[in-house]
């Protein structure tokens, strides 16, 4: 949540400083900043057209130009979704994992009860946005597969991941491990940002290999890579490794 960082603190005294009713009648901390109801923000309203009103209005012109919406934690589905509109082969929509943490659990954070519905209320348009496309993307995902030929798909998704990572990753280190302190210039490109993020070490037989390259890069690295390809762009049969 932005406000913890704006006010560099936790979420239990933010709810009780002197500027909580501030955040909550602007949702901007003392700098000026958005800090709630972001996702809102960023797709066109301003932080005083935050009511419910506005929010319905938003979410039927993105309705209109939104054919597919991808859900975060519905993310394997998403993809598989994707393949089935756009015809794509499976390992089209293969990837490898991307800023996960070193000894993070990948549990839910757990919030007493009180601290949830105070940041529910703070972002209760990003609520209404949210739950809105969920609901639309569940409905086409029911639309598309039975629940047997989804299950089938992610196995099949699960099975292509685990054969790349046992043909691609020799292990996975964090940023500053003994793996990536002596990289080449051309290899610095596959070291993990922030020193407990995890990075996908390759086996030297996979250092040569197009696909294992690009789905170990990391975020930062495969975006810069990424715009360079639209920039120049070359047809599939010409596709090269990445110069670095």
């Amino acid at each position: 949540m932005h406000s913890v960082r704006c006010f560099n603190t936790s979420i239990e005294n933010i709810m009780y400083s002197p500027y909580i009713d501030r955040i909550q009648a602007t949702g901007r901390c003392g700098s000026g900043l958005p800090v709630s109801n972001l996702q809102a923000f960023d797709l066109g309203l301003s932080m005083e057209q935050m009511d419910t009103a506005s929010v319905d209005n938003l979410i039927q012109q993105l309705d209109r130009v939104m054919n597919i919406v991808i859900i975060t934690e519905y993310f394997d589905e998403s993809l598989i979704l994707l393949r089935k509109k756009f015809n794509w082969e499976l390992a089209d929509i293969v990837y490898f994992k991307q800023n996960a943490q070193n000894g993070r659990s990948t549990r839910k954070a757990s919030h007493p009860r009180k601290i949830n519905k105070f940041i529910a209320r703070l972002n209760g348009a990003d609520i209404q946005i949210y739950k809105h496309f969920k609901q639309k993307f569940l409905n086409e995902l029911d639309e598309t597969f039975t629940k047997d030929e989804l299950q089938s798909e992610l196995n099949a998704l699960h099975k292509l991941q685990g054969n790349y990572l046992d043909q691609c990753v020799e292990t996975l280190a964090i940023a500053n491990s003994s793996y990536f302190n002596h990289l080449t210039q051309n290899q610095i490109y596959f070291r993990p940002y922030g020193s407990n993020t995890l990075g996908y070490v390759l086996r030297n037989s996979a250092k040569s290999d197009i696909n294992c390259r690009l789905m170990a890069l990391p975020e930062l690295s495969i975006t810069y890579f990424l715009k360079g390809v639209a920039a120049r762009p070359v047809s599939f049969s010409e596709r090269k490794s990445p110069n670095f």
